[in-house]
């Protein structure tokens, strides 16, 4: 008993044989296979402006233009206040990201802080008193050169030594 199966390609609608009939082969050809991928153009609807537009290949597009994704993504449904717990600042974040600190700068005070908080209860429960916090360096101050002042000696020594 053979275990070879007739089909029928989706595209060009000629038949063809699979070696089994658990064979996963739709297409005749790698040919009608491409062509099944480039799908024709789907009217779709867009979701900021409600206009219908066309997209062509996968139609998983809901915006119309990037510029309509952008205003989607800035408008006050996509977006929501959130308080900062190290400086307890408001700051909008996306609803869908996951982010806690409004600035990287709280987030290394509250990293900080949680590391401070550990060391002093590892210390109390081995008995030791706890290390102070390390003080932060003082900021850089601006490094700044001053040019030489251009002189008339200066100048005539540089072009009477060559």
């Amino acid at each position: 008993m053979s275990d070879e199966m007739d089909r029928r390609c989706p595209v060009c609608e000629s038949s063809f044989t699979v070696a089994s009939s658990t064979s996963r082969q739709v297409f005749c050809s790698p040919t009608c296979r491409e062509t099944n991928r480039q799908k024709m153009p789907t009217q779709l609807i867009c979701a900021v402006c409600n206009n219908e537009f066309t997209a062509s290949g996968r139609p998983r597009r809901i915006y119309r233009s990037a510029e309509r994704k952008t205003t989607a993504l800035n408008s006050s449904d996509y977006l929501e206040q959130r308080p900062c717990p190290t400086c307890e600042n408001d700051f909008n974040v996306p609803k869908t990201m996951h982010r806690i600190y409004c600035s990287p700068a709280c987030q290394r005070d509250a990293e900080r802080q949680r590391e401070q908080e550990r060391d002093e209860a590892r210390a109390r429960r081995l008995g030791e008193t706890p290390p102070p916090l390390p003080e932060l360096p003082p900021p850089p101050k601006p490094h700044i050169v001053a040019a030489p002042a251009v002189t008339s000696r200066r100048n005539e020594t540089r072009w009477n030594r060559e």
